[in-house]
């Protein structure tokens, strides 16, 4: 039971973290070349 919990959490931070990244990456992108 334990176990689920935590595949549960560990997957919907991993999500976060791959939504965060592809958000950020464009932004990046476009800073850059602004520069």
């Amino acid at each position: 039971m334990r176990k689920m919990i935590l595949m549960a959490v560990a997957g919907f931070l991993w999500k976060k973290f791959q939504a965060k990244r592809a958000a950020g990456t464009p932004a990046a992108a476009a800073a850059y070349r602004r520069r």
